[in-house]
């Protein structure tokens, strides 16, 4: 849970830090939590610039899901428990730091994280991952140069009502406008596309004082 704190207050190195302090006393032939601590190593390793590393990092995960053996924290559900779906958002989650050349990677591992969404039980859905799997879509769409196509990945997190624009989604749709704002040869689609982003991390969950 540190780790993953740490990765969206953008404290980088201390979330790879705290996954891999972690992933050296968990057991391997345990629960999903050993597979979680992989994922987000390879999240942190992909927004640390370390995209080879990530690569490895996705692919151990993968490895480590073929010996997961359900314990009580997966018994708790929810949070406590790392669904395919998730592993698929974290792995697209991880390569969309690698910009345009990852775009296609990108793209794909989020297809097939929204496509498992949609198999997934109710249980297994996370407003906020789906979200954050939108929003890698959106960016490698964007990198490859389909706004249209992006703004159609977009559409249910920029309905999503206040209270659920948490501060991970933010995050997300945040990034998203960063890597439009380098676009310039679609200017007009960009242009409307950025003022709905603006307008959604604007109107914002608001922390209580």
């Amino acid at each position: 849970m540190q780790s993953l704190i740490c990765y969206w207050a953008g404290r980088l190195d201390d979330s790879l830090r705290y996954a891999q302090q972690a992933t050296e006393v968990a057991d391997p032939g345990g629960g999903t939590s050993a597979v979680w601590l992989i994922a987000n190593q390879a999240r942190s390793l992909a927004a640390l610039g370390r995209l080879a590393e990530a690569h490895a990092a996705i692919e151990r995960a993968a490895d480590a899901r073929e010996y997961v053996e359900p314990d009580e924290l997966d018994d708790l559900g929810g949070l406590c428990t790392f669904t395919r779906p998730r592993q698929l958002y974290y792995a697209a989650d991880a390569l969309r730091w690698g910009g345009r050349d990852e775009a296609e990677s990108t793209e794909r591992l989020a297809l097939l994280a929204l496509d498992a969404y949609q198999q997934a039980p109710t249980a297994d859905h996370a407003f906020g991952d789906e979200a954050g799997t939108r929003c890698a879509l959106a960016a490698s769409r964007i990198e490859l140069g389909e706004i249209a196509g992006a703004a159609e990945a977009l559409a249910p997190v920029l309905d999503l009502p206040t209270p659920q624009r948490i501060h991970g989604v933010v995050s997300s749709v945040e990034y998203v406008h960063q890597v439009l704002i380098g676009i310039e040869k679609y200017a007009r689609e960009a242009s409307e596309l950025g003022e709905a982003l603006r307008e959604f991390s604007t109107n914002r969950l608001a922390l209580p004082q």
